[in-house]
């Protein structure tokens, strides 16, 4: 599980992260169809999924860049991402836990 920490409105960096199996392995996406990041803030309304794409497959490294609107909420997300498979069942990751964002007040 990871922590990212962001500005309210950035739109970088990507969130870039490898997918792990339970056992620590990465995740061998090579025959997955689609990848999504899903994240709601803790104890409010905020909740979006957006699709992201896949870095390298086979070692389990994928990517989602920020679109507007997404990090315009001050607080503490949780993040998880969904997996789907040639089944058309989805897998999320972290299997256990969440990744965690916490989005801080900027400046302006």
């Amino acid at each position: 599980m990871s922590t990212l920490q962001m500005k309210k409105d950035d739109l970088e960096p990507k969130f870039i992260a490898t997918l792990r199996n339970a056992d620590g392995t990465a995740v061998d996406l090579t025959n997955a169809t689609s990848v999504s990041l899903i994240v709601k803030q803790q104890g409010g309304p905020k909740y979006f999924k957006g699709s992201a794409v896949f870095i390298d497959r086979s070692n389990g490294i994928v990517s989602y860049t920020w679109a507007s609107g997404n990090t315009d909420t001050v607080g503490s997300f949780q993040m998880e991402w969904e997996v789907i498979w040639p089944t058309n069942r989805p897998e999320t990751f972290p299997n256990t836990g969440y990744d965690t964002l916490i989005i801080g007040a900027s400046l302006d």
